[in-house]
């Protein structure tokens, strides 16, 4: 839904036009809450992946099958959301460890 609000109030085809929106109104959706939910169920990934292969057609002004899903994440330079909810859940994993933030949120 976000997605289209985007395509259509935008109206342009320039990738750093379209990317700035998608950062912040699209992917702090998916990206949110993710070191405590983390999808491990196949259709959950695929269905939060589905959103930024279909963000990152309209970035690059493609239809689906004229590029790789992996050649429009380099040109467009993202990381796939599963390797970003990885290094977020290491990133918490090392806050938990050496005592930045203790396990019910609270900050020393």
């Amino acid at each position: 839904m976000v997605l289209g609000i985007i395509k259509r109030s935008i109206g342009t085809n320039n990738r750093d036009v379209l990317s700035q929106p998608y950062k912040s109104l699209v992917r702090l959706i998916l990206d949110y809450a993710v070191p405590v939910w983390s999808p491990y169920l196949i259709k959950d990934i695929v269905a939060l992946e589905e959103v930024q292969r279909r963000d990152s057609l309209l970035g690059v002004s493609q239809k689906r099958g004229e590029m790789s899903y992996e050649h429009r994440s380099s040109l467009l330079k993202r990381q796939t959301l599963e390797k970003r909810r990885e290094f977020s859940c290491l990133v918490q994993c090392y806050k938990i460890v050496f005592g930045v933030e203790h396990l019910w949120g609270g900050v020393k």
